[in-house]
Order: C-alpha cells, then structure tokens, then sequence
C-alpha cells in the first residue's frame, strides 16, 4: 500500500463549509501514550463550541436596555456572537 501522507499545509483548502464536512481532532495532546487523532462532523463541533462558551447570553432586546455594556460582545439565543452598539 502506498503512503499518501500529507503535511497539513499541502492539504487542498476548502472554499465553504457543509454541516456534514468533518474536522480532524487531537482528543488528549497532552498524554503522548494515549493521543487520539478522530474527526467530528463540522455540526457537532460548532454545537460543541455553542454550548461550553461562557455568556453573557441575551436576546437583542434585553443587551440594547439592560446587561450588557455598550461595545460589549454577548451572544444570542442561538449562539451568534453580537457586539452592542448603543
């Protein structure tokens, strides 16, 4: 069998993203005897991702009157990052 290793910097670049593209990732760098390279469907990281960020979560109405300062980020209901503006 041939070896069609690659670097990652000669891997293609992917133009968009599709929420069943997967992600390559190292479960446990820090323990060379038990690392683990896996994948995860691109949904399930960025769920992943929304889930474990710490807030301050509000909705659009609540950040502009009361709880998030201006020019501070927040994130929405459904895990966008907002920034407020006045």
């Amino acid at each position: 069998m041939a070896n069609n290793s690659k670097r990652t910097s000669q891997l293609g670049i992917a133009p968009t993203l599709q929420s069943n593209d997967r992600i390559v990732v190292l479960t446990n760098p820090a323990n060379t005897t038990i690392a683990n390279t896996q994948t995860i469907v691109l949904s399930n990281f960025w769920n992943a991702i929304a889930n474990n960020l710490p807030g301050p979560y509000a909705n659009d109405s609540v950040a502009n009157t009361n709880g998030i300062a201006v020019k501070n980020l927040y994130f929405d209901v459904n895990g966008f990052i907002r920034i407020r503006m006045s």
